[in-house]
């Protein structure tokens, strides 16, 4: 390597590096450490950071070889290892004889551990995102609050200049940012000669890399925004472009339309942005280049921007916030705009805000899945504690005899902890074996990146369960079978209080009341998620494709030969994006009394013509934006929401002011959703771009040879030569994206519904086992005297069926109520009705019936002379 100081060279992973030199001897830690670092440096100079780590992982195991390895016991054996490896011996032997208990509690607990351990790697991936953000202490976003008749609105972007005001305006800001909103953030074409690439980015002013802990793979955070044309790669694009990461560096590049045509200096490369950031770019321009080609970002009334910042040490945000709070007021347009510097870390969770304070989030999903684990994994400690009490009468003479022969209780205790140290250890092994193999499965359902090998807390989940399940797990039952005396257990006779009847009573109630929870939380999720797809948002979204159309001269020349396709029923364009997630909201509309109504917000979709034909959105009165009228750019159309807000009379024909130019009202639409079902119905004026604007797609096109219909788009759409690739989405499945997270967690919480009945299920055969077996002489008796199969299996199964029934009782009502309460945070909403918690009621009994039937009906139909040949 060269005399390059080493700080300028990416790090290898921390934790593997700790690894070797807790595993090497001394005198040989240094060298390979050395030659480890190297070879690192290796395979990111060609390879991405993910791909790095991992054949790093694998070259590190490689090169340990055992003449390296430091002894790690002395031979010496102390009377600890040798008492330790006696209950290991003697619990192995209990396993063997008691088959049965063993395998449902391994089966229960690996299940139990491995959905806990799937929770835990999603809850941990969810509380990662923007969390790792500490190189320059913790970043603030600033938060615009608009105030309105109805209370402050809190929206997520600011002027594009603010970040200039605050750096001069208050000397407790260290660090100040401005990012490009969605708007700003560029899908754009790089080239070098012949080489192209398309990559997302952002702009972004010269102190981003310092605020945020991005790793540059090349160059320094302080110098590589500097330059106005400074632009900087990720790993991924300048690879592709170079070669290398070291070519890339003071090369130039040519960025297309997006980029303003203009050639930038390759400054840096900054390592591939890691998933759990919601800041995701493949390259970083300097903010400067957009406020010199567009003047409009450099006005107040604009928005283009995301501002970041971060306080010297030791300043109170509280009284910073104070200050900051009507810093903007006196701007241009910005009377009613009040800011507030809030934890950036803190949004991902907790981005709702109601009246300009935060009202919840992803947070909660975050809470409910952490319960789900805990639940479950105390569903299957109860199983253990419930079979290893149950199992008492079988161990009752072993242990008498320890008793007998001056065994301390103190040592059975430890026994009997030791079996669940190591029936929890096996399940935890059974578990990491089970994850490993679903992982990629599950990724793909939860589009994330989970990973057992790049999670370092893995080892603090398996201490945490492994001690937390076998102490809960095993400690009862160990005092509970040691404190019985020994001629009592000799004889096999207890004296069994009442307590511990109920106990095992009530755990089997909990159990079953909990697996009610999760089933009937499952089937609420899931049904209001089919309910979202199904409801109707007064647009018709089936055979409904998007796309983009960058080209102002080449639009119109398009849209006429697309209108000629065959199958492709209707065409229109409009600004903001697709109708599942239209942007664009605000006020400046007035009538009557201006001053009170331009404070009211509208939705304010731009559109062209064929908007409403193409969406199937009926007309109440008045009609649609036409090619047979002349000046519809001064002509509004609103919905019934507006029309009712406005509340003027017959307003078809007459005008509204917007802004400064007074346009009339030609039509009234029925209400159609353009925002989230989260959210009430909101007023809508429709606004008209012109002929052959807009540069988002919506075309309708037949139910028959689809895929040939969307073959041909594509090949017209090339024809015309745009300068981005042709990426066509239906609208169903951009619909349901604004829905992700409910719908992950309707997958998730239906699998972790499976292993919660699983477990209950599992207790439930084990304890009928026990209770068969322990009424096995009762049974034979009383078929001897003539009672029936189905009299037994009765007999057997009706202590059963009224705990689970007692666990019906006590869970509906919570469930109920739970299941209101989430869905009252909808503005419309499926009802759960008696059919819903009756198919519970039905299927868990249904369940109970059969798991306890099967052990029970298997001991009525034994030939009873085998039961009482002992007698």
């Amino acid at each position: 390597m060269n005399n390059k100081d080493m700080s300028d060279y990416p790090s290898p992973p921390k934790w593997l590096i700790m690894i070797v030199r807790f595993m090497v001897k001394p005198d040989y830690v240094e060298e390979i450490e050395g030659d480890l670092e190297e070879v690192y440096y290796d395979f990111r100079n060609t390879k991405g950071k993910r791909r790095s780590d991992y054949l790093f992982f694998l070259e590190t195991f490689r090169i340990l070889k055992l003449n390296l390895i430091k002894p790690i016991m002395s031979n010496s054996k102390t009377t600890l290892v040798t008492q330790l490896l006696y209950n290991v011996k003697f619990s192995y032997r209990g396993f063997m004889r008691h088959k049965t208990s063993f395998f449902i509690n391994i089966i229960g607990l690996s299940t139990a551990i491995a959905a806990a351990l799937v929770i835990f790697l999603w809850v941990n991936d969810e509380k990662g995102v923007d969390a790792f953000h500490t190189k320059d202490g913790v970043v603030y976003q600033v938060l615009e609050h608009e105030v309105n008749p109805e209370g402050l609105e809190t929206s997520f972007g600011t002027a594009f200049i603010l970040s200039d005001a605050l750096r001069e305006g208050f000397p407790e800001i260290n660090k100040v940012v401005t990012v490009g909103n969605d708007e700003m953030s560029r899908n754009a074409v790089l080239s070098i000669d012949d080489k192209k690439t398309l990559a997302k980015g952002i702009f972004a002013s010269k102190e981003f890399f310092e605020t945020f802990s991005f790793q540059l793979a090349s160059g320094t955070a302080k110098e590589v925004l500097t330059i106005e044309n400074s632009i900087v790669l990720s790993e991924t694009v300048a690879i592709s472009l170079f070669g290398s990461i070291d070519n890339a560096i003071g090369q130039s590049i040519k960025g297309n339309r997006a980029l303003y045509n203009a050639s930038y200096v390759v400054t840096g490369v900054f390592e591939n942005i890691p998933t759990n950031s919601t800041i995701q770019f493949e390259y970083a321009a300097n903010h400067r280049m957009a406020l010199k080609y567009e003047d409009w970002l450099g006005d107040w009334y604009a928005g283009g921007g995301i501002t970041y910042l971060t306080l010297n040490e030791g300043t109170d945000i509280t009284a910073f916030n104070q200050k900051l709070r009507k810093f903007i007021t006196n701007q241009p347009g910005r009377a009613d705009d009040l800011l507030e510097a809030y934890p950036f870390k803190d949004l991902y969770l907790k981005g709702e805000f109601t009246n300009g304070l935060p009202s919840g989030g992803r947070e909660s999903y975050v809470h409910i899945m952490t319960l789900a684990g805990i639940f479950i994994l105390f569903l299957a400690s109860i199983n253990f504690m419930n079979l290893a009490t149950a199992q008492a009468a079988k161990r009752l003479k072993e242990v008498g005899m320890k008793k007998v022969f001056g065994v301390k209780r103190k040592t059975l205790i430890t026994q009997f902890l030791t079996e669940s140290f190591l029936i929890t250890g096996m399940s935890i092994l059974v578990a990491l074996g089970l994850v490993s193999l679903l992982l990629p499965q599950i990724n793909l359902v939860i589009e994330k990146e989970l990973s057992l090998v790049s999670d370092q807390s893995i080892l603090q989940f398996g201490l945490f369960a492994l001690l937390s399940i076998s102490f809960l797990s095993g400690l009862y039952p160990s005092i509970y079978l040691s404190k019985f005396k020994s001629n009592d257990m000799i004889r096999g006779k207890l004296k069994r209080g009442v307590n511990d009847i109920w106990i095992r009573k009530g755990l089997v109630i909990l159990q079953f009341s909990v697996s009610t929870l999760f089933v009937t939380s499952f089937l609420v999720l899931n049904n209001q998620i089919d309910f979202i797809r199904e409801v109707d948002l007064g647009y018709n979204r089936d055979n409904l494709i998007h796309f983009t159309f960058i080209g102002d001269s080449k639009r119109k020349p398009f849209l006429d030969e697309l209108n000629k396709l065959p199958n492709v029923t209707n065409i229109t364009s409009l600004y903001g994006g697709s109708i599942a997630s239209l942007r664009g909201a605000g006020g400046g509309f007035s009538w009557g009394n201006p001053v009170e109504n331009e404070e009211v917000d509208f939705r304010r979709p731009q559109v062209a013509h064929d908007f409403f034909e193409t969406l199937d959105i009926n007309m109440v009165e008045g009609r649609t934006f036409s090619k047979t009228f002349q000046n519809e750019e001064n002509k509004l159309i609103i919905n019934q929401a507006a029309a009712d807000l406005i509340g003027i009379e017959n307003i078809v024909g007459k005008t509204i002011m917007d802004g400064d130019i007074e346009k009339q009202v030609i039509g009234i639409v029925e209400n159609f959703k353009i925002q989230s079902l989260y959210e009430p119905m909101q007023p809508a004026i429709i606004r008209f771009i012109g002929e052959g604007k807009g540069n988002h797609l919506m075309v309708r096109i037949s139910n028959e040879n689809q895929p040939e219909t969307i073959k041909s788009i594509e090949a017209l759409y090339n024809k015309f030569g745009p300068e981005y690739p042709f990426n066509p989405r239906f609208v169903n499945d951009e619909y349901d994206k604004v829905y992700n997270a409910e719908s992950k967690i309707s997958m998730l919480s239906g699998y972790f519904t499976i292993v919660a009945i699983l477990i209950a299920c599992l207790g439930l055969f084990g304890l009928a086992t026990y209770n068969t077996e322990r009424r096995i002489k009762e049974v034979g008796i009383r078929k001897v005297l003539g009672s029936s199969t189905f009299g037994l299996v009765r007999l057997l199964s009706a202590d059963f069926i009224i705990l689970v029934s007692v666990a019906l009782i006590i869970a509906l009502p919570i469930s109920y109520l739970a299941a209101n309460n989430w869905l009252n945070g909808f503005a419309i909403h499926y009802e759960p009705g008696i059919a819903l918690f009756g198919m519970v009621v039905l299927a868990t009994l249904v369940l109970s019936i059969f798991t306890v039937g099967l052990k029970t009906l298997n001991t009525a139909n034994a030939n009873p002379v085998d039961s009482l040949r002992t007698e």
